[in-house]
């Protein structure tokens, strides 16, 4: 069994910009980083390509990926007839996605990455040499959260991105999201912010934590709020690892257009932009819900194409 399966889910389409070359940015430093930490046997990365209607996404990436993907990657495609079954009227639910993702990887860890975030080498030197390696006298939980850094336009230019990843000051000076989860602060007005409230880095679950929380809710097929609610769930019963300050949030969106995002709602903090997604009801970050997947969720029943690169 591997340490650890990157999930990420994507689809071939240019939703916000250039979503495609903003996946293979991601998909390569993965497997760049992973290679230059010499730690490909514990790794694995799964794209897993969600419902895409102008040919699948294996086909647009296989000529741009760097050498170091071969063996690494692995793609699962779920095509549009599929997707159709499980969404209703949601252009893209990512709940399904990722817990098609678990359904598929090899990791005794999944780890949840947005398809246009770049992982920093603070976080590999964690997980690969200090959490479940080194004892404290605790267990460690089996859960933890990161959150991100946000590259401005300049910054994720594919020729500087990296500068920023590796250099240890300079990857200090890319901004913060959502800096009030980041910080876990309490308001004047009595308001708690989660560290696990914010953009998502990571979101790294157990595999058997994962099992037993049966995943994602499959209910909440719209933008937002999906991860809150799972960590929500798992946190009512355990702890969570702040991995916010460990690694100081050594994760790294790369910028784009945000027109397509989530709708102009007040309610909705991650939606400063004009966009048309539905997005989840807010509600379900600030309580308790139960999760009503059936057995065979994750699209367990499905034959679904399975690539390695």
């Amino acid at each position: 069994m591997k340490r650890i399966s990157y999930i990420l889910v994507s689809r071939n389409d240019n939703y916000n910009g250039d979503s495609v070359g903003r996946c293979v940015n991601t998909v390569n430093h993965a497997c760049e980083i992973i290679a230059k930490n010499n730690v490909v046997d514990q790794s694995e990365v799964v794209l897993v390509d969600w419902c895409s209607r102008s040919g699948s996404l294996r086909e647009s990436i296989s000529s741009r990926l760097v050498p170091e993907a071969k063996g690494l990657l692995k793609i699962v495609t779920v095509p549009p007839e599929v997707a159709d079954r499980h969404q209703g009227d949601s252009p893209f639910s990512e709940v399904h996605a990722m817990n098609v993702g678990f359904r598929n990887m090899e990791g005794k860890h999944f780890a949840r990455i947005d398809q246009d975030t770049l992982i920093g080498q603070r976080f590999m030197d964690w997980f690969y040499h200090e959490y479940e390696v080194k004892d404290y006298g605790w267990s460690w939980p089996r859960a933890a959260f990161c959150s991100r850094r946000n590259l401005s336009e300049d910054q994720s230019h594919h020729s500087v991105f990296r500068d920023y990843i590796y250099d240890q000051q300079l990857s200090r000076k890319v901004d913060i999201c959502h800096e009030h989860n980041h910080y876990s602060r309490l308001m004047p007005n009595g308001e708690v912010f989660p560290f696990y409230g914010g953009a998502v880095g990571v979101m790294m679950v157990d595999r058997e934590c994962y099992l037993e929380h049966k995943g994602f809710n499959e209910k909440l097929v719209y933008m937002n709020s999906m991860d809150t609610e799972f960590l929500n769930r798992i946190a009512a019963k355990e702890d969570i690892y702040n991995l916010c300050l460990s690694i100081d949030a050594d994760f790294y969106h790369q910028n784009h257009d945000r027109s397509e995002g989530a709708s102009n709602d007040t309610t909705q903090p991650h939606a400063q932009q004009e966009g048309e997604r539905k997005t989840n009801d807010l509600d379900i970050r600030n309580k308790m819900i139960d999760n009503p997947n059936p057995d065979n969720w994750g699209l367990l029943d499905e034959d679904l194409e399975i690539t390695i690169v």
